[in-house]
């Protein structure tokens, strides 16, 4: 009879463990959402005009650029070098997040 007894109490001293580590992780999950929700409210509005741009932006506009209509001489090297990835390396790597999902 005892060791049943020491064996319930062994279980409730792990599920007690596991609780109070469950409590704890979900006070760190509660504060990166905080965090995240507060990330999203700053770039929704950088998103909304970046969609507002794109609805306004023509067809032509775009033939513009890359034709070099009119074009400054930076505009011009900074679009053909763009169609060289090797020569341009502004673009970031993609993050690890990225990589595991694609």
């Amino acid at each position: 009879m005892l060791a049943a007894t020491d064996a319930a109490n062994a279980k409730k001293e792990v599920a007690l463990e596991k609780s109070m580590e469950i409590e704890h992780q979900a006070k760190i999950i509660s504060v990166e959402k905080r965090g995240a929700e507060e990330a999203l409210a700053e770039a929704m509005p950088a998103l909304e005009a970046a969609r507002a741009a794109l609805a306004e932006l023509e067809k032509s506009d775009i033939t513009e650029i890359r034709y070099g209509l009119d074009n400054p001489i930076r505009v011009k090297l900074i679009v053909k070098l763009g169609s060289f990835p090797g020569l341009l390396r502004l673009r970031r790597k993609p993050s690890r997040w990225f990589a595991s999902v694609s």
